[in-house]
């Protein structure tokens, strides 16, 4: 463990996994870690806002240190994520950065080539971040990084009461800061075709970023998503709605249309598959011996 003169790095203010009765969750909390450790921060701060301190009573706070204690290399620091640069350039040690959460390879990026002289590299991450950090707003702290977790697959659970999840249109909005992130300063060079498939019901949102972001680089793009989700025509992306949550035949169609765009691709060519939320329904090609109406129905049963 460091001393407290000798703090560096990126360090993420954890948040606090719980299950449905708002207790501390012990295993999501070690999902969390470990999903941040292994990609390189230099640590993990606890019991933060991120973490939702206030709406823990004392039994809960000594859950969560429990849960924390046998971790190697624990250590503190403060900091913010918009100037995790600017502080490094002015002498600072690092960050407590709670975007580092969701994006920890990004975040401790900035830190590392900082660190070995790339200060070019640190600065292009610094700005990659700003858009994730933006999400901040959307909903009240510090939901967002949570919601953001969910929509990733580590299964976190729900805000502590007070707070509540980010509204639904924020939800489809979150994904444009990801796949801008993603896709930001990426080489999609090579002489092959750039080919975009987007499905879920923020289909067409991250589509629209991937263009924005790409641009002419794009040649063809598919945009499967719920009825009512399409926003406007995006040049060169055909755009299909289908059944959400029960899917139907436009589910089919959409599989139909990605396998087709697919289809001839070269080994210099390149897919870009975005998927959100709601892509299980919207996208469906039924196995041999199955229908699209025994889909419909397994679907439905749990739903009941």
């Amino acid at each position: 463990m460091l001393q407290l003169d000798n703090l560096y790095g990126i360090i993420p203010p954890i948040v606090t996994p719980v299950d449905e009765n708002e207790n501390v969750d012990e295993q999501g909390l070690k999902r969390v870690i470990d999903h941040v450790l292994d990609s390189g921060v230099h640590g993990v701060f606890v019991l933060g806002s991120n973490g939702e301190f206030y709406a823990l009573d004392f039994a809960q706070t000594i859950q969560f240190i429990d849960a924390t204690k046998d971790i190697e290399n624990f250590k503190v620091l403060a900091g913010t994520d918009y100037y995790i640069f600017g502080t490094l350039m002015y002498c600072g040690c690092g960050a407590v950065a709670g975007t580092a959460n969701v994006a920890p390879k990004l975040v401790s990026e900035i830190y590392d080539k900082f660190k070995s002289g790339d200060l070019e590299g640190a600065l292009e991450a610094q700005m990659k971040l700003i858009p994730l950090r933006n999400t901040y707003s959307y909903g009240s702290f510090p939901v967002v990084m949570k919601d953001c977790l969910n929509l990733m697959g580590l299964n976190i659970g729900s805000p502590v009461r007070p707070i509540s999840h980010c509204s639904p249109a924020r939800m489809e909005a979150l994904p444009d800061a990801a796949v801008k992130k993603a896709l930001d300063g990426k080489n999609f060079g090579g002489g092959g075709k750039v080919l975009v498939v987007a499905i879920g019901k923020a289909a067409w949102n991250m589509a629209s970023t991937a263009k924005s972001v790409l641009g002419d680089k794009v040649a063809k793009g598919l945009v499967v998503t719920k009825y009512d989700h399409i926003k406007g025509p995006i040049e060169g992306f055909e755009m299909i709605e289908a059944g959400h949550p029960i899917p139907d035949e436009n589910s089919v169609l959409g599989a139909e249309k990605a396998l087709d765009i697919v289809s001839e691709l070269k080994k210099e060519d390149q897919v870009i598959f975005l998927i959100s939320g709601g892509g299980s329904a919207l996208f469906e090609q039924p196995l041999p011996g199955l229908t699209l109406e025994d889909i419909m129905d397994v679907t439905d049963q749990p739903m009941q």
